[in-house]
């Protein structure tokens, strides 16, 4: 099994991978382009609906406790309760994330297996196998009440109109009304949501929690810890599409680093979905 990863224009579902909203050292997503992995640990992959893939992946290996497990979704929807549902079957970290989505056509679901998700569970003894996420909107600004009914969009926040809300909160810290990635609200995990507005609502990225935190990146402290995060050959990097908006220059890295419509990232030892966030495996031996 092959870990090959493809911008979207140019994505056919060779190996276990998904497109990647352009890479780290090669950013435009509508050029061909690929990324290959090549220190592949011993494993099992499975690609299926997420129903089927909580029947058919097992607690444990053959050889003992998965080390890690990398998830990688196809657009589906539900991507919260998979991870969440997964984590405590397997009992290891998850990273991953969703594919991106052709920035020419749209066409979504380009992912191994063409299928809602596909899942590399590792256990190589011959490897050190690590997790590790991070959240770059290190400044705090309280929790704050979160009002809806469908789990991602946003009705209410503190009792006032969460799209009013949010966007005086921006402009309170000087960012625009169509600034979504510099402040956002994260649960109490500090795993992300990346809103936006559709139909005059404001809505999630992620499934939504009734107490969130509000919290901000300075724009200057983006790319430098991006660049750190991202510049590991030993690892596949998962970060957001939407960080990556906001870069001030380009990451240059010779790594396999991704750009994802959402991430899989864990902190503290709780495997999420989430956005606006990076996470990466990193495999050694």
């Amino acid at each position: 099994m092959e870990f090959i990863f493809k911008t979207p224009c140019v994505y056919d579902g060779d190996g276990f991978g998904c497109a990647s909203f352009g890479f780290s050292g090669a950013p435009d997503p509508a050029k061909e382009g690929i990324r290959k992995f090549t220190n592949v640990p011993a494993g099992q992959y499975f690609t299926g609906t997420l129903d089927e893939l909580l029947e058919k992946i097992p607690a444990k290996s053959e050889n003992g406790p998965w080390q890690a497990g990398i998830v990688l979704f196809g657009n589906c929807g539900k991507e919260n309760a998979f991870v969440r549902r997964l984590s405590e079957k397997t009992g290891c970290p998850l990273a991953g994330g969703a594919a991106a989505c052709d920035p020419v056509n749209g066409k979504s679901g380009l992912v191994a297996g063409f299928s809602q998700a596909a899942v590399y569970m590792i256990c190589d003894p011959a490897k050190t196998v690590t997790v590790e996420g991070r959240n770059i909107h290190t400044n705090l600004l309280g929790e704050h009440k979160i009002g809806f009914t469908d789990p991602r969009i946003l009705e209410t926040i503190d009792g006032e109109d969460a799209l009013t809300w949010y966007t005086a909160k921006r402009r309170e810290y000087g960012f625009s009304e169509k600034d979504f990635e510099h402040m956002t609200l994260s649960d109490l995990n500090n795993i992300n949501a990346h809103m936006s507005v559709s139909d005059g609502r404001l809505v999630s990225g992620r499934d939504l929690c009734e107490t969130m935190i509000l919290r901000y990146v300075n724009p200057g402290d983006v790319y430098p810890q991006m660049k750190a995060f991202y510049d590991d050959e030993d690892a596949i990097v998962f970060g957001c599409a939407g960080l990556k908006g906001i870069l001030e220059q380009d990451i240059m890295t010779a790594g396999t680093g991704l750009f994802m419509f959402g991430e899989v990232a864990t902190l503290d030892g709780i495997s999420e979905f989430g956005n606006l966030m990076l996470s990466k495996v990193i495999i050694k031996g």
